[in-house]
């Protein structure tokens, strides 16, 4: 079962980016590896930071800054496929 092991990656995402709030986090394959990625907001920052985590071993991957305009052009484009999809 995956879900035991979010409460690792999640802190260590936080961690991260100490002093941030947890916005979303999705589990997905990244270089055929299972990975977390989670949004995280950071007071007084515009935008997201974008922490992905290695399911296995709770080793972050990468850090990356999503500005607000991207963010929403994201969750849009997810909406628009979800509902394709059904």
């Amino acid at each position: 079962m995956i879900l035991p092991l979010l409460c690792s990656p999640s802190t260590t995402a936080s961690g991260a980016r100490s002093g941030g709030t947890l916005s979303s986090e999705e589990l997905g394959r990244s270089s055929g590896k299972l990975t977390y990625v989670f949004d995280i907001r950071i007071p007084g920052k515009k935008g997201l930071e974008i922490v992905s985590v290695l399911a296995s071993d709770g080793t972050v991957v990468s850090m990356t800054h999503k500005s607000e305009w991207a963010a929403r052009r994201d969750a849009q484009t997810k909406r628009r496929l979800a509902a394709n999809h059904n």
